[in-house]
């Protein structure tokens, strides 16, 4: 998947599959996240008491997946469902 398409899914997304570490295991949780004009940095939504935010705290080393929606699941055929366009990063988090 080229740069082109990846950004164009980013932008047109308000959620992510966040993936980070718990007690050595991973944990994997939904937030909202911004991407700013061509996508080189992400801005993610989390709040201090939410497990993935602990768990950054303790290890900024996450994993961040970006997919289609879910519109017309059940409309599509099996094989259909589980073709979706995703990709993922695996990234070091900062504060800001």
């Amino acid at each position: 998947m080229d740069a082109q398409v990846r950004q164009l899914l980013i932008r047109d997304q308000r959620t992510a599959a966040l993936g980070t570490v718990r007690n050595g295991a991973p944990e994997v949780s939904m937030v909202l996240f911004a991407a700013s004009q061509d996508c080189p940095a992400f801005y993610l939504h989390t709040g201090k008491l939410a497990h993935h935010t602990q768990n950054i705290l303790h290890d900024a080393r996450v994993s961040l997946m970006f997919g289609l929606g879910d519109f017309g699941l059940y409309t599509k055929s099996y094989a259909e469902r589980f073709s979706r366009s995703r990709f993922t990063f695996v990234i070091r988090l900062m504060k800001l």
